[in-house]
């Protein structure tokens, strides 16, 4: 019997039937990957599908959506959305979804050729629109260090080293599929039905084994430790490595690369998951392969070893992003040893990361860039600095993460005391109240608690709490037993930096 829902709506069912109680639209959306607009617009007709089942779509301004009805109704409505097949609902794609078809259209035929028509007939949408999501999933390429080749006549493809090919298939997958759907993919029998893909990608999801490889990882006890503390997503890197190899896509290594990776002791741990590989791709893995997953294995333990802090003057790339980000957000920034000592551990482990290629996800990029855009807008202008240092682009997900770090340290300069300052000029001035209005703007977090004249009886400090004097003259460094630093009416730059410091 016809369903009369669309792909879109059906997932929007099926993480229903998963979430008990009222749920929030915006939270739903943000989830599938939709807008709240395009899930508002496809309630009627799940609440028509859903009324043939005795299920009624509880809706409530203020509070969100949810499924009423008996539990019996509830799981009948279960079972057909699980017995659905390929075309019994049309295909409605967003477009981020459309994006990464496009994208795995493209990745998965590497180094082959693809057409516009092929790519329109996967996406379902006008020729038009097809070349919309093409030119996006170029960019989205371009900013991984690959390129889009287009060959009149023939088609496009990318151009890209098998390596960077992987790396960008699982950074893909990471994005798309639903964490605990690869955390624990072994509980499903077809882990590719989760709530939140879209049809179009499941067929991809389809070919890869991520069961099998998940339970590579945990029988092994090497592989299972390094997974849980250092990179819990490797599974799917291995998932991807048999996708490639059974497609014929195979890793090449430079001879002297691989002689130098067999003499490794990582090696033995290589080989020793090799025959589980070799089931699940059906094919024998040259050595190449093994040293592919031997590298990435050597990345993996050097990511996990436990270093000593270095001093910040020791990275000398950690100073000038805190210098830049200091002078973008807040001069106190400068000296917080907590955001300089995070900074330093997170670019070590970036070194890394872009040596051996692994992949990083920030699964609270988009919440972090939306909420402290300013943070995030100086965070990428560091992830280009650190990328332009290092010789190779910094992704927005590694600029999501140092977009935590400067967001932590300005909650943390939020939720300190606010200090307590006077301003002290001479007597007839009106620079008093330049400087002030200079203090208010660098420093909001001060309380200016007195202005007082430098040659006035009135200007014994000590008979007002407080923690600094900022004062136009020179008064020494301490007045009434208070800190006092000297600046100039306008506050310059390098006054800033002393305000800062001493605070």
């Amino acid at each position: 019997m016809p369903i009369n829902l669309t792909s879109r709506q059906v997932r929007t069912v099926e993480w229903l039937l998963k979430h008990e109680g009222s749920q929030r639209i915006a939270e739903m959306a943000g989830e599938l990957r939709l807008t709240p607009r395009m899930v508002r617009s496809d309630l009627d007709g799940i609440e028509r599908f859903l009324n043939r089942y005795s299920v009624s779509l509880e809706r409530k301004r203020g509070v969100g959506v949810w499924l009423e009805g008996d539990p019996e109704a509830i799981e009948g409505v279960r079972r057909s959305i699980a017995s659905l097949e390929d075309g019994d609902a049309m295909r409605v794609y967003s477009p981020s979804d459309r994006l990464a078809l496009a994208l795995f259209e493209l990745l998965a035929a590497s180094p082959g050729s693809l057409t516009v028509e092929q790519v329109r007939r996967t996406l379902e949408v006008s020729v038009t629109s097809a070349r919309r999501d093409i030119a996006n999933a170029e960019e989205w390429l371009a900013a991984r260090g690959l390129f889009l080749a287009r060959q009149p006549g023939v088609g496009m493809k990318v151009v890209a080293p098998e390596a960077a090919v992987r790396r960008s298939l699982v950074k893909l997958l990471l994005e798309t599929v639903p964490h605990n759907a690869i955390d624990k993919p072994t509980s499903q029998s077809e882990w590719w039905r989760v709530s939140g893909i879209s049809a179009g990608l499941r067929d991809f999801l389809r070919a890869v084994p991520l069961p099998e490889c998940h339970l590579i990882v945990q029988e092994n006890d090497s592989l299972r430790r390094q997974a849980e503390l250092g990179h819990p997503w490797l599974a799917v890197d291995l998932a991807v490595t048999v996708f490639r190899i059974r497609d014929g896509r195979n890793l090449v290594l430079e001879a002297g690369a691989l002689r130098s990776l067999r003499d490794h002791p990582v090696w033995e741990t290589a080989e020793s998951i090799v025959p589980g590989l070799e089931a699940s791709a059906g094919i024998e893995l040259t050595d190449d392969e093994i040293g592919g997953v031997t590298e990435h294995l050597l990345g993996m333990a050097e990511l996990t070893q436990e270093r000593e802090r270095r001093d910040a003057t020791d990275d000398p790339l950690v100073a000038k992003a805190v210098a830049y980000a200091a002078s973008q957000l807040h001069p106190s920034l400068a000296d917080d040893q907590d955001l300089i000592a995070g900074l330093v551990d997170h670019v070590e482990r970036l070194r890394v990361r872009l040596r051996y290629g692994l992949p990083v996800h920030n699964p609270l990029l988009r919440e972090v860039s939306s909420r402290y855009p300013e943070a995030h807008s100086t965070a990428r202008e560091i992830a280009r600095l650190v990328g332009d240092h290092l010789g190779a682009p910094v992704s927005d997900d590694e600029a999501g993460f140092v977009t935590m770090y400067l967001s932590g340290a300005l909650e943390r300069l939020r939720l300190k005391p606010r200090p307590r300052a006077i301003v002290m000029c001479p007597a007839g001035t009106a620079t008093a109240w330049i400087l002030v209005s200079r203090i208010q703007a660098e420093f909001p977090e001060i309380d200016l608690v007195e202005v007082l004249s430098a040659t006035s009886t009135q200007s014994n400090a000590g008979d007002v709490e407080a923690d600094l004097v900022i004062s136009t003259v020179d008064i020494g460094q301490h007045h009434g037993g208070i800190p006092v630093v000297v600046v100039g009416a306008l506050l310059p730059e390098e006054d800033i930096r002393r305000v800062a410091k001493l605070l």
